[in-house]
């Protein structure tokens, strides 16, 4: 079996956000802090290493039909005529068989020879395959495949179902059916896949690797261990076999952690309590989640067809297994929410706007499938804060307030907002990280008071169908990044 790339799977353990090649981050800072948390190599938030081939590739190409030999060997236009020659000939005879098969299988050839193309310049061919042939098993398959190898993992669901439900069997199909339903966080339905594959390749080191990985976001530390004992014997090379051991260690030390606590849930979060937490802040909790849920989900038009889990660790806890600095009030790793019990809820403003602006990124990230820029969603993040603290999303809280006064008295603008960084590990440091934050969060107003919540909607719906931030702004505003920078310095300068 062809291998595919473990990076693929170690790299989504906690999901990453594209922006020009930087993070944004996952944590909302403490009053007068700001930065993002230093996610360490082989947690569960870490990309791994890279083994095998590209993710592109079926991972048992033997059992994955290949174009039948008359579309072979031919040259581009030599295929484009061919097509243009079958549909001709389906227009005068629209009932031959053998026509359709023909076309369908010289389409597929095309899509085939167009790999590494925008899926959008593709998917015409394998529509008008799949009219033409609908029990043909290489076309949803194909499809899927295009779809997997662009990260696009939602859209290829619903194509590798439609190609098991041809072939049940298929190996290449079951595991990328499984990886996509993880990626989108459906961990419950990744397993299901994952079990049939394990049938065929029981002893796959990528497939365990995966399973314990679903056992782990589904908090089974337990079984997440055992699994993952069992990959660590199949590791392919050693650096494989070190993340698997620090992934194990880390399984370990959240099964310690939370020993020993309760559990909360109704139908849209599962809140996990450190030690008899859940006494002191449990009716309270549930009430604040509701309302920040009915607020960002409103506000967003987009409620997750999953639970979201919170999980309340003791203070020291957080800090250590999540290797954050102190300056952290809580973060959001996939659609998990981690919070530190700190001194409990002594100020429920704060407290709402902490869990408003973490569940706004775990809602941004589902929406737009993790490929929003950093402003945007700490932009998003923090206005949903200060809407949740405050009441009133202008009402900025009070660190924010000084450093905007600090701008509004100087140049009255900032640099671009392509080079925020919020990293520390990328060099971000001093003012410039809540500066950062600041500058972020007044775009999102800009945008949210010139083009309202629809403009949002539209914005975060491109970016979810894969458009660059050009596109997907002129989807939302009808204007290209740069327009969009004008309009809002300008909107800065009369406040």
């Amino acid at each position: 079996m062809a291998a595919l790339a473990l990076g693929l799977f170690l790299g989504t353990m906690g999901p990453a956000r594209a922006q020009e090649g930087d993070a944004a981050s996952d944590a909302v800072p403490l009053e007068g802090t700001a930065g993002e948390p230093i996610r360490p190599s082989g947690s569960a938030g870490a990309a791994g290493p890279t083994v095998g081939g590209a993710a592109d590739g079926p991972l048992a190409r033997d059992e994955t039909p290949g174009p039948g030999a008359t579309a072979r060997g031919l040259t581009p236009a030599q295929l484009e005529a061919r097509i243009e020659k079958m549909r001709s000939l389906l227009d005068k005879t629209p009932d031959n068989g053998e026509a359709r098969s023909m076309l369908a299988e010289l389409l597929v050839q095309k899509a085939l020879s167009m790999r590494g193309q925008a899926v959008a310049e593709i998917e015409p061919l394998l529509s008008e395959a799949a009219d033409l042939a609908p029990d043909d098993f290489r076309v949803p398959h194909l499809w899927g495949d295009l779809y997997f190898g662009q990260r696009h993992f939602e859209a290829a669901i619903g194509k590798f179902e439609l190609a098991l439900a041809l072939r049940p069997d298929h190996l290449d199909s079951l595991m990328k059916l499984g990886i996509s339903l993880m990626n989108s966080m459906r961990y419950e339905d990744a397993l299901s896949q994952f079990e049939k594959a394990r049938q065929q390749i029981p002893n796959d080191f990528y497939l365990l690797f995966c399973t314990g990985r679903c056992h782990f976001e589904l908090r089974d530390f337990d079984r997440a261990i055992t699994v993952w004992e069992e990959a660590l014997k199949r590791a392919p090379d050693r650096r494989s076999a070190e993340a698997v051991q620090q992934l194990i260690r880390q399984a370990k030390e959240q099964e310690a952690s939370t020993g020993g606590g309760t559990r909360d849930e109704n139908q849209r979060f599962i809140v996990h309590y450190a030690g008899n937490s859940q006494q002191d802040i449990g009716d309270m909790t549930m009430e604040i989640l509701e309302e920040i849920y009915d607020q960002v989900t409103s506000d967003l038009g987009y409620k997750p067809d999953i639970q979201i889990t919170i999980i309340f660790y003791r203070t020291e806890e957080f800090y250590e297994l999540n290797k954050a600095g102190s300056w952290v009030g809580a973060m959001a790793r996939g659609e998990k929410i981690l919070v530190p019990l700190r001194q409990g809820y002594s100020d429920l403003r704060s407290v709402k706007g902490t869990l408003a602006h973490e569940f706004t990124h775990v809602i941004v990230n589902l929406r737009t499938n993790n490929r929003c820029p950093v402003w945007i969603n700490e932009g998003l993040a923090v206005y949903q804060e200060f809407q949740a603290a405050n009441g009133d999303p202008t009402q900025m809280r009070s660190d924010y307030e000084r450093f905007f006064n600090k701008v509004m008295q100087g140049t009255r603008s900032f640099g671009s907002l392509r080079d925020i960084n919020l990293n520390p590990l990328q060099g971000a440091y001093g003012d410039h990280i809540p500066l950062g934050y600041l500058q972020s969060y007044l775009s999102m107003r800009f945008m949210i008071e010139r083009y309202g919540w629809q403009g949002v909607d539209a914005l975060l719906g491109a970016l979810g169908q894969g458009e660059g931030l050009d596109g997907a702004l002129t989807a939302a505003c009808n204007l290209s990044f740069a327009e969009f920078e004008r309009e809002f310095n300008d909107w800065l300068k009369g406040l």
